[in-house]
């Protein structure tokens, strides 16, 4: 923070993460000084918050940094997805809200809840079911058994989008993003040590000490190597399997007409001193 200014420090999100779980032990602290009111709640967030922060320092060793890189690509990647499930909860609560509004379950915020529900897998037939008091509210029983049986229809319809649909394409997406950070699993590691001992070297170097903060610094790297973006980022397994097919498909294909050159040319050598030998015999038997 002293050297590259407020704004350079809180643009990290690790660093906003470990501000945060010092702030809150500091506010525990201040919450059971001052018995104040909720302070379960407040510890039990400050515990969690705590807990969080520990990933700060791991992502420093090697064995920890590609699992919690793992995980913050998959975060990363789910951004959509969760747009998706977000939608499909809303879009859910509401339909429920409309089809069924003196039912408890979804009635003001409770409807949230049960559409939650819904989304990890609970299709609710039992609060679905045909009740008799919606007959005698409407008179019309073949209204209250139609509604119930919309219920179950639309319930069993949005389980099967969510929990089957959706959930396997969130494996495949999940199984693409561990890929991605096990291809350069050494790289990664690398990674974040250096950026756990810059935020060491911010906190405990002088920023005059020369030896530490040289002018220059020299990185050698592959060249094309570690690309994120543009057209030799990664593309998923699938297309990465065929690109490398289509590589070794060509290079075979160059290779196989080179060799059949030679043999061709090899052949019509071979064939054309044949051809000459077998002229001058016949014109030996002619004379």
């Amino acid at each position: 923070m002293r050297l590259n200014g407020m704004s350079e420090y809180f643009s990290s999100g690790w660093n906003c993460l470990e501000l945060t779980g010092y702030g809150s032990v500091t506010l525990n602290t201040i919450w059971y000084a001052g018995d104040l009111p909720w302070r379960n709640i407040v510890t039990c967030i400050s515990v969690m918050i705590l807990i969080c922060t520990t990933m700060v320092h791991l992502r420093g060793f090697s064995a920890y940094s590609p699992i919690i890189t793992t995980f913050l690509q998959i975060v990363g990647d789910m951004k959509a997805f969760f747009s998706i499930v977000l939608l499909l909860w809303i879009g859910g609560t509401l339909a429920f809200k409309a089809l069924m509004p003196d039912r408890a379950e979804f009635q003001g915020s409770m409807a949230l809840w049960s559409v939650w529900q819904m989304v990890l897998g609970d299709v609710m037939s039992s609060s679905l079911k045909y009740q008799e008091q919606e007959y005698w509210k409407s008179g019309d029983m073949s209204l209250a058994l139609a509604t119930a049986t919309t219920g179950k229809v639309l319930s069993g319809c949005f389980v099967l989008v969510v929990v089957v649909i959706l959930m396997n394409q969130l494996i495949a997406l999940m199984g693409d993003s561990y890929d991605r950070v096990q291809e350069n699993y050494v790289v990664q590691a690398r990674i974040s040590r250096a950026r756990v001992i810059v935020d060491m070297m911010d906190l405990y170097v002088e920023p005059s000490d020369e030896l530490v903060f040289a002018r220059w610094i020299h990185v050698l790297r592959p060249a094309g190597a570690h690309s994120r973006n543009g057209k030799d980022g990664w593309q998923g397994r699938l297309k990465a399997v065929k690109k490398a097919v289509q590589v070794a498909q060509q290079k075979l294909e160059e290779k196989l007409t080179e060799e059949m050159q030679v043999h061709f040319h090899a052949l019509e050598a071979n064939l054309g001193y044949k051809m000459d030998a077998l002229l001058l015999k016949m014109q030996g038997n002619v004379t």
